[in-house]
């Protein structure tokens, strides 16, 4: 539906389109109130369109949240006049995904991501999402800081720290803005914009960080 975005239900493995009905069609989707079938059929995914270089094919944080509200996969396609891409698709079946080596996706796999899916895989513990737009930090967000006693962390002296440890760091930025897990040897799990995920020393990280987090439930 160029320049508008457009999207529907994935039923039952087939996918209907239904009609958008947002306010602003070329930036955002809504679903009709009744769309979601109440009696007969599984909702497996829900799929939609960005039209614009607004998001990117990066879901938003109403996408984000509308994700976590319906308990079921999200995907975007990426639309111009003449082609769509493949789906991305997010949702809490990403924290399954190998931890080294994902690539980059802003709100689908990222620094906080690969933290969410380090304390899944490792110890069955899902921790809260945060809904984000691409560069929070850069609008006032202060995402990490604000969230980590909800996500059941706390403050540790750094000289306490061992494997399982959260560490926030700053990067060109007034607010904590990346994350990382620390591994035996030295080593922090974390995922860099632009870079596969990966291990790599503290050592030269350490400048940078400023909260030592433990997880307590």
């Amino acid at each position: 539906a160029w320049p508008l975005e457009c999207g529907g239900l994935v039923i039952d493995g087939a996918y209907i389109a239904f009609p958008n009905k947002s306010n602003d069609p070329m930036n955002s989707f809504r679903l009709p109130d009744d769309a979601w079938p109440i009696d007969g059929g599984t909702v497996q995914a829900v799929l939609h369109s960005h039209c614009g270089p607004r998001w990117g094919i990066e879901p938003s944080a109403a996408d984000m949240e509308s994700q976590i509200a319906t308990a079921v996969p999200w995907g975007i396609v990426l639309a111009n006049k003449d082609h769509c891409t493949d789906p991305l698709w997010f949702g809490n079946h990403v924290l399954d995904q190998p931890l080294l080596g994902r690539k980059f996706v802003h709100g689908v796999t990222d620094c906080f991501s690969i933290i969410r899916a380090y304390y899944w895989q490792e110890n069955k513990i899902k921790l809260p999402e945060f809904p984000r737009d691409v560069e929070w930090w850069k609008a006032g967000g202060n995402l990490y800081t604000q969230g980590f006693g909800q996500a059941g962390f706390h403050q540790i002296d750094p000289a306490l720290a061992a494997p399982g440890d959260v560490v926030l760091i700053k990067i060109r930025s007034d607010v904590p803005n990346h994350g990382g897990v620390l591994l035996p040897g030295g080593l922090m799990l974390h995922h860099l914009q632009n870079r596969l995920s990966c291990r790599t020393p503290l050592g030269s990280w350490r400048k940078l960080v400023t909260h030592w987090l433990r997880y307590e439930g």
